[in-house]
């Protein structure tokens, strides 16, 4: 039994929540005690299982698996084997020598590298030649993900995400740039940066509403994950870290541009 975008479970708007808890149960009958099948929940809300266990789901009762991206080799071949052919254009190819840009900007995310190519494949034009098409896909790509970026300097006006305001301030998205650019992977325990962004007790709040305003992501070690290396999850106890949304976003991170932003705007 799969069930995709599972978060939605969340949004259960009836006062009386006898049903949602009657489901759940359900899950766990079905799934744990009587083994007639397995209960798969697909989300990408990092605060999925945190949900879960506010609603009396026990540990021995799930498995929490976080499906990473793809490592380089797949990515390449992802690429090279499906996404050129896919978006096929007559005298489009990505030279050997354009493909560390591509994964630099995407990693082995597969929307990012989907994204990209399907950008040089529909710029692409016979005067302007390869180079040009994959130089206008990559520019467009770092425009996307570092206004994204810049917006964490800019909390007070964002608009507001499922009902919540950012909970941030400049200081504090600066500090998480400086972690995220000097640790180790640019990867930081989820515990480190809540207690660097702590403001009255609220350090995981404030963590969280980043994370919800997709300028974070947390990520759980998982036997599924192969693009993150053991060696990040050592310092977490808990195994799980705090890293940038995507490769691009990490781009814009290590190339230090916003602490001259931050600087201006202080």
């Amino acid at each position: 039994m799969h069930a995709d975008e599972a978060n939605k479970l969340s949004d259960w708007k009836e006062t009386d929540t006898s049903a949602l808890q009657g489901l759940l149960d359900f899950l766990v009958l079905v799934s744990k005690q009587e083994q007639k099948c397995h209960v798969l929940l697909g989300t990408a809300d990092d605060f999925m299982v945190d949900w879960l266990v506010q609603r009396g789901l026990r540990g021995d009762q799930y498995s929490a698996l976080s499906l990473g991206d793809l490592d380089k080799d797949d990515a390449k071949r992802y690429v090279y084997g499906t996404l050129l052919d896919e978006y096929h254009v007559p005298g489009l190819m990505l030279p050997s020598e354009v493909w560390p840009e591509l994964y630099a900007l995407c990693g082995g995310n597969f929307g990012a590298l989907r994204w990209t190519v399907s950008r040089a494949a529909a710029s692409y034009q016979d005067a302007d030649g390869v180079e040009a098409a994959w130089s206008y896909a990559f520019k467009q790509k770092r425009v996307q993900a570092f206004t994204r970026m810049k917006l964490g300097f800019n909390p007070k006006n964002l608009a507001t995400r499922s009902g919540l305001k950012a909970a941030w301030t400049q200081e504090q998205w600066f500090t998480v740039l400086e972690e995220l650019n000097s640790h180790p992977y640019h990867a930081v325990p989820e515990e480190r940066m809540a207690a660097l962004l702590d403001d009255n007790g609220n350090g995981q709040g404030v963590l969280e509403s980043l994370v919800r305003f997709n300028l974070l992501s947390l990520r759980r070690q998982s036997p599924l994950a192969f693009d993150l290396p053991p060696e990040v999850f050592t310092e977490s106890g808990l195994g799980t870290v705090v890293v940038a949304p995507n490769a691009a976003a990490q781009e814009y991170i290590l190339c230090g541009s916003w602490k001259a932003m931050y600087k201006s705007a202080v």
